[in-house]
């Protein structure tokens, strides 16, 4: 089974149990399945909704100024995320 043979390249790379694994793998499955955890599927929602809200207004409120603001995020992109 692929899962077993990933499990234990991993395990060995990383000098770690399978059942460590294991059981931080439960604790994070059950984390996302209760809220707890960080789900990055709604981040990808809300970054695109920020991104379309902001595009709208750009397009109607500072059209003349894209240009400005998409260098803007080209140079925070490279200066935050290394991009």
């Amino acid at each position: 089974m692929e899962l077993q043979g990933d499990l234990a390249s991993f395990c060995k790379a990383n000098s770690v149990s399978a059942s460590d694994v294991c059981r931080d793998a439960l604790r994070v499955y059950f984390e996302f399945k209760s809220g707890k955890a960080f789900d990055p599927q709604r981040m990808a929602i809300i970054c695109e909704y920020t991104q379309l809200v902001a595009d709208e207004w750009v397009k109607k409120n500072a059209p003349d100024r894209r240009d400005e603001l998409m260098a803007a995020v080209d140079a925070r992109m490279d200066r935050h995320h290394g991009r």
